[in-house]
């Protein structure tokens, strides 16, 4: 079966690895996939690493680009669709949805549009009238899919299943005279909660708690976004209580030194991150929003505290430093049970399902929510 997924990015992040898993899970039974995508960022070499073909004719940052220049990169697409004629599209990014379809129109090609942002969940339902090639929306949580007006019929909810092994690390409390080391893993971004951590250590500060540094691990989407909250950070005085590592690959060697995660995202659609930290075994305090709290909840894991407040954040952060050794002993209890619901080989047999179902002209409503505890 051959499939052509489009992702117009290009970069590293929480969708990309996300597609990525999809295509290596489903290789191993018959699917055989190609990637569209631009020329920069790392997605393409991760993916020629591993074998999987790519054709990078798209721009990066389309969205910016002029109408004429967009008119010629779908154009570009739609010829090589009907050179190509794959048995099903899979959009990965769903803010593209007009211009694939303008590339497919008249193709009879099924397309998968699967959707993991809040912004182009309401972007698409703009829209509807490019619902009718679609034979699945995938959603990456309810919330997400809860802010797009499609279809009951075509609505998929797919929570990620987990490629990480458990392998849980050594986190002991900070010997007398260290300092704690709290992490913030992520792109930089008001969104993904930085400036509500960057106003919860100032409160540390004020209530006595001065032993302590914020690791930022990742970067911003651009340039400036990271100039700007390091500019917070020096404004506020706070130089020598954060750290910033930049974007790091080895996510794994980035956790084992720290002694907690926090993921203080304002409306985070699902929170791979809250993935990455259970992998781990290390603590997890997560806000109380969005698809992260819909998924914390619905597997019982982290601690979570009240979205866009700093004082809350704070409080979160000083009780698992009072009872650090019993939060890092529950939480390897939690995480265990969670990678154990969200085995991959079954979420992998779904995505599979509705790809198969597309390729068949049919359309999919099913929810794959890990399995049951």
């Amino acid at each position: 079966m051959n499939i052509t997924a489009i992702e117009p990015s290009g970069n590293l992040y929480g969708s990309e690895f996300c597609l990525f898993d999809i295509i290596e899970g489903t290789r191993q039974t018959g699917m055989d996939w190609q990637v569209i995508l631009p020329p920069e960022g790392g997605f393409a070499k991760l993916l020629e690493d591993h074998g999987i073909p790519t054709w990078k004719i798209l721009r990066s940052s389309l969205h910016t680009r002029s109408r004429l220049e967009r008119f010629f990169v779908y154009h570009r697409l739609r010829r090589w669709v009907l050179k190509s004629r794959p048995e099903v599209v899979y959009l990965n990014q769903a803010g593209m949805l007009r211009g694939v379809n303008f590339a497919l129109r008249g193709t009879g090609i099924p397309l998968i549009c699967q959707v993991q942002t809040l912004e182009d969940a309401r972007l698409i339902s703009g829209f509807p009238n490019e619902y009718s090639p679609v034979a699945a929306f995938i959603f990456n949580s309810f919330f997400v899919a809860e802010a797009a007006a499609v279809p009951a019929t075509k609505r998929c909810v797919f929570y990620q299943g987990c490629t990480a092994p458990f392998t849980p690390l050594q986190f002991v409390a900070p010997a007398a005279g260290d300092c704690w080391k709290v992490g913030i893993l992520g792109r930089i971004a008001v969104s993904k909660g930085h400036y509500v951590l960057l106003e919860s250590t100032t409160l540390l500060l004020a209530r006595g708690i001065k032993n302590f540094k914020v690791v930022v691990i990742g970067d911003g989407l651009l340039p400036a976004d990271l100039e700007r909250f390091q500019e917070e950070v020096r404004n506020a005085g706070l130089n020598a209580h954060f750290e910033f590592r930049g974007y790091r690959r080895n996510v794994t060697e980035e956790l084992g030194n720290l002694h907690f995660l926090v993921v203080p995202s304002l409306a985070e659609p699902l929170g791979r991150v809250l993935l990455d930290a259970c992998a781990a075994g290390i603590p997890a305090l997560v806000s109380e929003s969005g698809g992260l709290g819909e998924f914390s909840r619905h597997f019982a894991v982290g601690w979570r505290f009240e979205a866009g407040n700093p004082a809350a954040l704070t409080n979160a952060m000083m009780e698992t430093m009072d009872s650090y050794e019993v939060r890092v002993m529950e939480f390897k209890t939690m995480a265990a049970n969670l990678l154990q619901r969200l085995d991959p080989s079954s979420y992998f047999s779904s995505v599979e399902n509705v790809l198969r179902n597309a390729a068949a002209g049919n359309e999919s409503s099913v929810n794959w929510l890990g399995n049951s505890a």
